[in-house]
């Protein structure tokens, strides 16, 4: 019955997720700006768009290949990673819904842009 109620392992796995958490619920605007505080994830993320953005096809290929294998390697489901969903029960994890729907959007741009 005590390992029911939330104490210190839960508080423990905010520390390890995010070190400077104070306490608020993290809403998805916050949660994409913590993904984006990541200097490899805003390099590949915004290097992937201007890729899409440029108008030669090469170059847009290019950048949907490296939003697609970014997505496949370093977006991780949450029901995958026990940690993960501890801390968004916790509170210190947002919804990734709107940063998954920005990979997922400048993925579709790309393949858009090619079509056309």
């Amino acid at each position: 019955m005590l390992a029911c109620i939330p104490g210190t392992a839960w508080a423990e796995v905010c520390d390890k997720e995010r070190p400077y958490w104070d306490g608020t619920p993290v809403n998805m605007v916050e949660e994409v700006l913590g993904q984006l505080s990541n200097p490899f994830t805003t390099l590949v993320v915004v290097a992937s768009i201007i890729l899409v953005l440029r108008k030669s096809q090469l170059l847009t290929v290019l950048g949907v290949f490296l939003i697609a294998m970014y997505a496949l390697f370093f977006v991780d489901p949450l029901f995958l990673d026990d940690a993960a969903w501890q801390a968004k029960r916790e509170g210190c994890i947002g919804n990734q819904e709107l940063w998954y729907a920005l990979i997922a959007g400048s993925g579709l741009l790309g393949l858009f842009r090619l079509a056309r």
